[in-house]
């Protein structure tokens, strides 16, 4: 059995969710691979050492396609030529939902990784004019594949709305935590210099992981982080890790219009080194995204001890399940409630905690991987 799993995300530095998740799975296939297949990596180049040489795994390098200036195709979705050097493969995996346009050329069987619709869903002026056109165009394209994964049932749901998917044509595998990294940290006083010395992070804070796209309602989180300064006294800090996002210049409008400028930390992009420090000392992780098809960081953060809370709509409630508190991500005061059911109770924060910490225990790596190459084998 020949897989090709195109790779480009994994051999990218500065990886945003998508890259981080893709990467650990292949991580974790690489290493259960039966004898009786070969996979293939298929990238446009490296930007980092990542190597997988130890595992006998090959790797083709084939570039990226063209991109026109202020057009929106990726360079990926517009790299006609890969089908035409990617004949022979059995199955082709495309985990990061930007195929080329004319992907099912190769003859081979096709796998689509969706990771989430969020124009097509949430249908408000959230996503720009390039985002809603490529939504549309993988919405046409998407029915030329043989099967499509996502990762949660919320999202099959979508799919088969928005898209028109039948559901035997969509498998749910849900992400995993990478455990050995993930978790609770025993020495405080070290972790705490630690983020100090770095980012100058003084504890206690309330800390946000995302890219700051639109659709993760970073200002309404400023808002509600605001509203609870200016009704309690609390010493805490608001720690916004990410940067680049569609919802950025926003956010930085909203910290200077509330006043709270000496209250916020933003560290920008942050490497996996140094994040799993900064869920394992923040108080809670506020994450009322508008749309999510899964929510990773709210698997890591309650693998680390840290409760969350998070959006009552979409995938996040099932990720969550009963160890977050869910609010309506519309309302900065159900956001505010939010924060505060924790701040303001200690033992309900240690109840969280303990069931976070549970609850990522049902969701692995090894066994994500072990789906997919029960998928690659079901294909044929």
């Amino acid at each position: 059995m020949k897989i090709g799993i195109i790779a480009d995300t994994i051999f990218r530095e500065n990886r945003t969710g998508v890259g981080r998740s893709n990467k650990t799975l292949v991580d974790n296939i690489v290493r259960m691979k039966p004898e009786d297949m070969e996979i293939y990596l298929i990238h446009c180049g490296k930007t980092t050492n990542t190597s997988y040489n130890n595992y006998g795994i090959k790797e083709i390098c084939i570039k990226e396609g063209w991109e026109l200036p202020k057009f929106p195709l990726s360079a990926t979705m517009t790299a006609l030529h890969r089908p035409l050097f990617l004949r022979g493969f059995d199955i082709i995996h495309y985990p990061d939902s930007r195929p080329p346009i004319n992907f099912w050329m190769t003859g081979s069987k096709t796998l689509l990784t969706q990771h989430g619709i969020a124009p097509l869903i949430l249908e408000r002026n959230l996503s720009s004019a390039g985002e809603l056109f490529l939504n549309h165009l993988l919405k046409w394209i998407s029915k030329k594949a043989d099967l499509h994964i996502t990762v949660s049932q919320s999202e099959k749901y979508q799919l088969t709305q928005k898209f028109g998917l039948p559901e035997d044509k969509i498998e749910v595998i849900y992400h995993g935590v990478e455990h050995d990294k993930f978790k609770p940290f025993k020495n405080h006083d070290i972790l705490f210099n630690s983020l100090r010395d770095k980012f100058g992070i003084e504890v206690p804070y309330i800390l946000h992981v995302s890219s700051c796209m639109n659709k993760k309602n970073v200002v309404r989180i400023v808002q509600a982080f605001a509203r609870i300064i200016k009704q309690n006294h609390i010493s805490h800090r608001l720690v916004i890790a990410g940067s680049g996002g569609t919802g950025y210049k926003d956010m930085l409008v909203e910290i200077e219009a509330s006043k709270i400028k000496d209250r916020v930390i933003l560290t920008g992009h942050i490497g996996d080194e140094w994040l799993p420090k900064l869920y394992a000392a923040a108080d809670m992780l506020v994450f009322p995204s508008l749309h999510e098809s899964f929510g990773l960081p709210i698997l890591e953060s309650m693998a680390c001890g840290t409760p969350v809370v998070t959006s009552n709509v979409y995938s996040m409630p099932e990720i969550a399940g009963d160890a977050g508190v869910l609010v309506d991500p519309e309302d900065v005061n159900s956001i505010a409630k939010g924060i505060w059911s924790l701040l303001s109770d200690e033992g309900y924060k240690r109840e969280l905690s303990f069931k976070g910490i549970q609850r990522a225990k049902m969701f692995t790596w090894e066994r994500c991987a072990k789906e997919h190459l029960r998928v690659y084998k079901n294909l044929l």
